[in-house]
C-alpha cells in the first residue's frame, strides 16, 4: 500500500507538472532570458525548442516557434500516464500491482540462467518499477524491431531471457511499458487509447491530450521534431504502432 501510494504521488506530480506547461499565459517577457536560450541552441545545433517558465503555477515566460497552439510528443514521459491507468486499475478492484503478471497475461513466460522464473517472482509492481530483468539491450529485447503487438506477444511468450532476477536489479526498459499496455487492454476489454482517454486524460480534463499518434495528427496541430544522424539535425516526424502508445504521448502547448 505505502509503495502504490508513493507511485500514485509520483504519477499526479509528473501529470500535474506536465499540465501546467500545457497553458499559455501572457507574461512579461525578459529580453535577456530570451537571447540566451537562443544563443544556447544555436551553440548547440539544435534548429528549434519549445521553452516555458512556470513560477506558482502561472506561465510567465514561452518561447516556441509557432504562434498557434501545437501538440508535442512528449515521448518516454508518458510513461507516468500509463503508470497512473495501472493505478487506476487497482483503485478500480480490477487489479493489483502484486498480482503476478501471469494472472492477467497467461501467456507469458520468462527465464533466468535458462530456468523458467516462477510466475509468482514477477509481478505488476515489477514492470511499473522497471525492475522486472527486462533491459534497453535491443538485441535482448528488440522491442523496435516488432510491427504488432502479436508479435511481441509471441517474443515474450515464448519465454524470454531476463538479464537480471526480477526485483534484484533495475534497468530502464520500453518492453515493461509496452507490457502494462497489453495488460490494460486484457484487464479492460479497451484498447490502451480507449482506457486512457475515458478514465485517464478526460477525468483530468485533458481534452487535447492524446494516447494516439494518429488522432494527435488528425487534429493538424501536431509539431515534428530533429534528431542526430550522422553528426546532422534529421527532421523526425512521431508516428509509432499502436501497441507502443504506451511509451508515447502528445499534449497541447
Amino acid at each position: 500500500m505505502i509503495r502504490t501510494l508513493k507511485m500514485l504521488a509520483m504519477c499526479l506530480v509528473m501529470l500535474v507538472l506536465m499540465f501546467q506547461t500545457s497553458v499559455l499565459a501572457q507574461g512579461v517577457v525578459n529580453h535577456e532570458i530570451e537571447e540566451h536560450i537562443i544563443s544556447q541552441l544555436q551553440r548547440a545545433n539544435i534548429p528549434n525548442a519549445a521553452v516555458a517558465v512556470i513560477h506558482d503555477g502561472e506561465t510567465s515566460y514561452i518561447l516556441k516557434d509557432s504562434n498557434y497552439d501545437m501538440l508535442f510528443g512528449i515521448g518516454s514521459v508518458a510513461k507516468p500516464f500509463t503508470a497512473f491507468g495501472v493505478l487506476v486499475l487497482e483503485e478500480m478492484g480490477l487489479l493489483s500491482v502484486s498480482d503476478p503478471i501471469n494472472m492477467h497475461l497467461p501467456w507469458f513466460e520468462a527465464r533466468y540462467n535458462g530456468a523458467l522464473v516462477p510466475h509468482g517472482d514477477m509481478r505488476v509492481y515489477n514492470l511499473l518499477q522497471h525492475t522486472s530483468g527486462f533491459t534497453h539491450d535491443d538485441r535482448r529485447f528488440p522491442n523496435f524491431r516488432v510491427e504488432t503487438a502479436n508479435e511481441f506477444i509471441s517474443l515474450y511468450s515464448s519465454g524470454i531471457e531476463l538479464a537480471f532476477y526480477p526485483s534484484i536489479g533495475h534497468s530502464y526498459s520500453n518492453a515493461n511499458y509496452i507490457m502494462l499496455g497489453i495488460l490494460i487492454e486484457a484487464v479492460t476489454g479497451l484498447s490502451y487509447d480507449q482506457f486512457m482517454t475515458q478514465y485517464v486524460l478526460h477525468p483530468l480534463g485533458l481534452y487535447n491530450t492524446f494516447t494516439s499518434i494518429q488522432n494527435a495528427h488528425a487534429t493538424e496541430q501536431t509539431i515534428g521534431g530533429h534528431q542526430r544522424a550522422f553528426f546532422r539535425q534529421a527532421l523526425w516526424i512521431q508516428n509509432i504502432p499502436p501497441f507502443q502508445y504506451p511509451l508515447g504521448i502528445s499534449i497541447p502547448t
